[in-house]
C-alpha cells in the first residue's frame, strides 16, 4: 500500500486504524483487505441501496409507518428483513408512488 499510494509507514496506519481495514497476519507480513482498501480510496464505484428502510420510505414520501404499510402489504412489494429492520424494494416502492404520466 505504501508504494501503490505512496504513504508513509505511519499514514498507511492511521488510514488502516481509521477505516477498519480488515487485516491478517502470515509470518512478519501484514496483509490487507484489497476490496476494503479500495473501496474507502474511493476506486469502487459503491452501488445504490436496492431497498429502503421504513424510516427512509416515510421521509421520502411523507407517510405515516401505518400509511407506507398499507401500500407495501396491499401491492405486494417485496421485503426483505436485514436484523431488526424491514427493508422495502427500492425500485417497487418507486414505481408505484411515481406521479402519474399524462
Amino acid at each position: 500500500m505504501q508504494r501503490k499510494f505512496g504513504m508513509t509507514v505511519s499514514a498507511v496506519y492511521c488510514f488502516i486504524s481509521k477505516e477498519g481495514i480488515p487485516k491478517m497476519k502470515i509470518g512478519r507480513e501484514t496483509l490487507y483487505s484489497k476490496t476494503h482498501v479500495d473501496a474507502a480510496k474511493g476506486l469502487i464505484k459503491k452501488e445504490e441501496p436496492q431497498y429502503y428502510t421504513y424510516a427512509e420510505a416515510m421521509e421520502k414520501y411523507g407517510m405515516t409507518h401505518d400509511q407506507m404499510h398499507h401500500y407495501v402489504k396491499y401491492h405486494s412489494i417485496p421485503r426483505v428483513k436485514k436484523g431488526r429492520y424491514t427493508c422495502i424494494s427500492r425500485k417497487e416502492l418507486d414505481d408505484l408512488l411515481a406521479p402519474p404520466t399524462i
